[in-house]
């Protein structure tokens, strides 16, 4: 009988061949991918570090609001600065697709800062900035901004500020020496110019570079430095009427101010040139006797005077002023317990940076991955 020898050795060969060919797949196939997987984790390394570079400027413009930023950066005056952790936070709320498109990554991301204990610090109640899927664990409590407070004659506010804990200043040399311990400064009827030393341009100085770190001025009545922010201001000479604006804003906590018999002592500002200003009431002559402005990373507030009261309810306005600041110095604090990374991460890179906040040295945590 005939063997088909042959036909066994190319069946042999074929079965061969196929093995050998899906071996060279397979090998290329893991090459292939640890190529393109190196190159991936090395984009996203690199992005990593772009992003906490630019967390680490001012950003723009340098001191940049919700509303027109265009880069996030969050120092200002080689500091960290807290109103631009809370800006920063608040577009991330509103939009977190934006805020990836402002920090010019396609990654996912968050952004925390540590204490040198290593414990996270905690910004109101923010633990961390980023993605959703980054959970964190954490108990709230309340707590109230502090206030500083300072009147020379009048002092219709005393009482209210000493209900929150305030500290009330009898000096402005004093207050001046602290003023960026504080989260609010009120000054009522201060008459700067009339005061004892500082000299006016000390005053003005310490007073706009409070604003410009982050500060709130709450400046009521006759403040007599007409150069202070280039507020120039006038005293309206008769008792006048004022047109409520429908402008809201969280300090005032009130909307559509409408005042009656605001009095002859009440004071007014015009707008010249400040950044964000806006009237919450104004004479017919369009003088403001309600209006804020902003200065820096902070923001200024005028109120003419207190001697006036609302329109359809006659409510006086010393009260309305008092519930508005008792609310919008009253928050929420966060204790942070743990943070977790997004589960669903593919690649991940964790990039720390050292800045300055409060007389420490904290670092800035920021992790972007790929999912």
């Amino acid at each position: 009988m005939r063997k088909r020898r042959g036909q066994v050795w190319s069946f042999d060969y074929t079965i061969g061949m196929l093995l050998f060919i899906i071996t060279i797949l397979l090998a290329t196939s893991v090459l292939v991918k640890n190529f393109f997987a190196d190159d991936s984790f090395e984009e996203l390394h690199a992005n990593a570090e772009a992003v906490s570079e630019q967390l680490m400027g001012t950003g723009y413009p340098s001191h940049w609001r919700p509303g027109d930023a265009i880069s996030i950066g969050l120092i200002t005056g080689e500091r960290l600065s807290a109103r631009k952790v809370e800006r920063f936070f608040s577009i991330v709320q509103d939009d977190y697709e934006r805020s990836k498109a402002l920090l010019n990554t396609r990654y996912e991301y968050a952004v925390l800062f540590l204490e040198p204990d290593g414990t996270v610090r905690s910004f109101s109640t923010v633990c961390r900035i980023g993605h959703d899927d980054m959970t964190e664990q954490k108990t709230t409590s309340d707590a109230r901004r502090s206030i500083a407070y300072y009147a020379p004659g009048v002092n219709d506010l005393e009482l209210m500020v000493l209900a929150l804990n305030g500290t009330v200043y009898s000096s402005l040399q004093t207050l001046f020496a602290d003023i960026h311990d504080y989260d609010m400064v009120i000054l009522e009827n201060p008459q700067l110019s009339l005061t004892t030393p500082p000299y006016d341009g000390e005053k003005r100085d310490a007073l706009e570079s409070y604003v410009a770190a982050g500060g709130a001025l709450f400046l009521i009545g006759n403040v007599s430095l007409p150069e202070l922010f280039d507020m120039n201001l006038t005293v309206s000479n008769t008792t006048n009427k004022a047109a409520g604006s429908p402008y809201n804003h969280t300090l005032l906590n009130i909307s559509g101010l409408t005042i009656q018999d605001l009095g002859v002592n009440a004071y007014t500002i015009n707008y010249n040139g400040q950044l964000n200003f806006v009237n919450f009431s104004i004479l017919p002559d369009e003088r403001a006797v309600a209006a804020s402005f902003t200065h820096g990373d902070g923001d200024v507030y005028f109120l003419g005077g207190l001697s006036g009261s609302m329109n359809e309810t006659s409510e006086p306005l010393l009260d309305i002023i008092e519930r508005g600041l008792n609310a919008s110095t009253s928050y929420q604090e966060a204790n942070c317990i743990s943070i977790e990374t997004d589960p669903n991460a593919d690649q991940y890179v964790s990039v720390r940076r050292l800045v300055a906040y409060e007389g420490q040295v904290f670092n800035m945590r920021v992790d972007v991955w790929e999912r």
